[in-house]
């Protein structure tokens, strides 16, 4: 009998990446990105965004900010998916002056420049 074993795709890393943060487990969603990459899946936006939706759900914003960096890094550019996940990032940043202006950069150079310019005029929608 031939030896068989299944290898994760990209899908199976994004749908266990998808359950942690709906369980608000964000360093198991960061630790699968982290291990699709060693494997050489190829970590796109979607499991990306899974990973910045968990740690944004647990309030882990530096978390979600270093996720961004990394694909900003990666040259994968982020989708509305992502810009919206980084929103509670952003505010829970604002609290802290260094971290608020990294995000503030961020979420710029990321094309989210509405959110940042919301922000900073005090609206809170």
């Amino acid at each position: 009998m031939q030896d068989r074993t299944l290898e994760p795709s990209a899908i199976s890393f994004c749908s266990a990446a998808s359950a942690c943060a709906r369980g608000h487990n964000w360093r198991q969603a960061v630790h699968l990105l982290s291990e699709a990459q060693r494997r050489g899946v190829a970590a796109g936006v979607a499991i990306f965004g899974s990973a910045i939706n968990a740690c944004a759900k647990a309030s882990e914003w530096p978390g979600a900010l270093a996720l961004l960096a990394t694909m900003r890094g990666d040259s994968i550019q982020p989708d509305d998916s992502i810009r919206s996940a980084l929103a509670p990032a952003l505010a829970a940043a604002e609290r802290n002056a260094v971290g608020f202006n990294e995000a503030r950069a961020l979420l710029r150079e990321a094309g989210n420049e509405s959110a940042v310019v919301k922000r900073e005029r005090g609206d809170r929608k």
